[in-house]
C-alpha cells in the first residue's frame, strides 16, 4: 500500500508540473502579433523605430 501511494503521489506531481509548465507559457502562446492586430499599422522597416528622431 505504502508504494502505491509512492508512485500515485510521484505522477501526481509529475502531472502537476507539466501542467504548471503549460499554462505559465500560455501568455507567450497565445499573443497576437502587432502587425495581425486590427487597427495597429505594421512597421515598414521591421526591427526598427519609425519615427523620424530615430533616424539622426
Amino acid at each position: 500500500m505504502e508504494g502505491k501511494a509512492f508512485l500515485g503521489g510521484a505522477v501526481l506531481s509529475l502531472v502537476g508540473y507539466v501542467l504548471y509548465d503549460a499554462v505559465k507559457d500560455l501568455p507567450t502562446t497565445l499573443r497576437v502579433p502587432a502587425s495581425r492586430r486590427p487597427g495597429v499599422p505594421a512597421s515598414p522597416r521591421p526591427g526598427r523605430c519609425c519615427c523620424a528622431a530615430s533616424e539622426r
